[in-house]
């Protein structure tokens, strides 16, 4: 075997390991160990291994050091905070917040009711309703902006609207798949926020997770 085809065997040895260890949905900080020392080994890096699979691996590599206390830090020249004394941002993404709006208006007709002839020439009309106006909500997007997670707060930045709240103002922190509900005690009203790119959504629910509770 040449150059290419050994390394080749090696890339594919190291995506079967990397596999069997997602098969069963839980990786643990040991198994991502295991599997950097076998790459180091044969001299794969996660580059060379196919985009989604290297992607998942960063994701859960990722997820555990956030869990262990070591989350990522941004360098704060990139970011778009004035940071504050000891702050340190850990994400920002683009994103939009939602909210319940009336998106249009539908009429509902009325009922013409039932005529009942009295006498000749007499008729008598009743059960007749008036048609009216009904609106039609959904739930759409408001403003876009940048969602920043700090270690001292949630940020966002928007055109029309922003709010920076301190973790201790946070009530509860909803992940979904593709976004964040948040609830704070200090207002009323809460914020559902919906990522641009949800690709990285589990780092961002791990680093919520870690400061709201």
């Amino acid at each position: 075997m040449d150059t290419a085809a050994v390394q080749r065997s090696h890339v594919e040895a190291v995506t079967h390991v990397a596999r069997a260890i997602l098969e069963d949905g839980v990786v643990t900080t040991q198994e991502l160990d295991a599997l950097g020392r076998i790459a180091h080994v044969l001299g794969v890096d996660w580059a060379s291994l196919p985009p989604q699979l290297a992607q998942t691996l960063t994701i859960a590599h990722t997820v555990l050091r956030i869990g262990n206390g070591q989350p990522p830090i941004l360098d704060p020249r990139t970011t778009h905070l004035n940071e504050a004394t000891d702050e340190l941002t850990h994400a920002q993404v683009g994103a939009q917040v939602l909210d319940e709006r009336v998106i249009r208006r539908e009429y509902r007709g009325g009922s013409s009711g039932v005529s009942l002839r009295v006498c000749k020439g007499v008729n008598y009309r009743f059960g007749s309703t008036r048609g009216y106006s009904v609106p039609v909500t959904a739930v759409v997007p408001v403003d876009s902006g940048t969602l920043s997670i700090t270690n001292q707060r949630v940020v966002f930045a928007g055109r029309l609207k922003s709010f920076s709240i301190p973790w201790a103002k946070v009530a509860s922190v909803e992940p979904m798949a593709d976004g964040v509900h948040l609830a704070f005690t200090s207002r009323t009203k809460s914020a559902l926020i919906k990522y641009t790119d949800p690709t990285y959504a589990e780092i961002y629910a791990a680093l919520l997770a870690r400061y709201a509770t």
